[in-house]
């Protein structure tokens, strides 16, 4: 079951080992973006919590792989269209790309 919730988190129940209970239990899995967040034990409401400043420099170390990789991705679209929408679309899915990559990282911050 999968539920969305504020600030872009999904909330997504899985079995996996609780620490506390140690046993396998359903456990609510919360993530933000594709990051994970939060685990809850569903059976004594242990929570496992990622450290927001790790999560924020894995997001921006993951950003700036992506970042550094979209020449590359330009070019090959290039290299496969070559076409005048090539030129006018290339500037608009930069910026796109910039403004989800802000949105992602503000729902990580105010989560």
């Amino acid at each position: 079951m999968i539920k969305k919730s504020a600030a872009n988190e999904k909330k997504v129940l899985i079995d996996a080992s609780c620490i506390k209970c140690e046993q396998e239990t359903l456990q609510t899995a919360t993530y933000a973006g594709s990051y994970l967040k939060r685990l809850q034990c569903e059976e004594c409401g242990n929570i496992l919590e990622t450290n927001k400043k790790e999560l924020v420099k894995v997001y921006l170390d993951d950003f700036m792989d992506r970042f550094l990789l979209l020449p590359y991705e330009l070019k090959k679209e290039w290299d496969r269209d070559g076409s005048i929408n090539f030129i006018h679309d290339a500037p608009v899915k930069g910026i796109n790309m910039f403004k989800k990559e802000m949105c992602g990282l503000s729902n990580l911050l105010m989560g």
